[in-house]
């Protein structure tokens, strides 16, 4: 709550990541609390800060519809499959968001981001699939393809990324909005 003193804006991208090898208990339960947390402090601040939220393309889940865009339907996988977790924390946040905003005028903005990638990346699965294409890259390894191969990501430079998000906190239009942050363009 002092941190967020006098802020015109809460950029919160703290987030457990999915659970690849457990934990998913953890990835629930973090990613809630620090979302609540984050909208709670901003609810009670005057004027209210406007709160971005860093969600993740993810919660498209298994939508065969491509291209997405902000108004494509969730389709998420059985909740008994651990990698959804992350996904339905992130859906869980969007809709705490939106519910603080009816209920407490918290300025609120949700944010998917797609496959972001850049300087000092974490190069193993932490960072995500562009992050193991990265590394191998570099080592001159093959790219290990799951599946038929026919699987398309929208992978984004983190400058880029930023640039979205400075503009989602600057712009009075974006208030209330989801918005989808990537590359326009799938590759396989």
């Amino acid at each position: 709550r002092r941190a967020a003193r006098g802020a015109k804006a809460i950029v919160h991208f703290a987030t457990k990541k999915i659970p690849k090898y457990g934990g998913t208990l953890d990835t629930l339960r973090v990613n809630r609390a620090g979302i609540e947390t984050v909208l709670e402090t901003a609810s009670r601040m005057r004027p209210r800060p406007r709160v971005l939220f860093a969600s993740t393309s993810d919660v498209y889940g298994q939508n065969p519809h491509l291209p997405f865009s902000e108004e494509s339907r969730l389709v998420i996988g059985r909740t008994d499959i651990r990698r959804w977790a992350y996904a339905i924390s992130k859906i869980f946040g969007e809709s705490l968001g939106f519910a603080y905003r009816e209920a407490h005028r918290v300025p609120f903005v949700a944010l998917r981001l797609f496959g972001m990638y850049g300087p000092r990346e974490i190069l193993d699965w932490r960072g995500g699939p562009q992050s193991v294409f990265i590394d191998a890259a570099l080592r001159g390894e093959p790219l290990i393809v799951h599946g038929d191969g026919r699987q398309t990501r929208s992978f984004t430079f983190v400058d880029d990324a930023v640039d979205g998000v400075i503009r989602a906190r600057e712009s009075p239009r974006a208030e209330g909005q989801v918005f989808n942050i990537g590359h326009d363009r799938e590759i396989a």
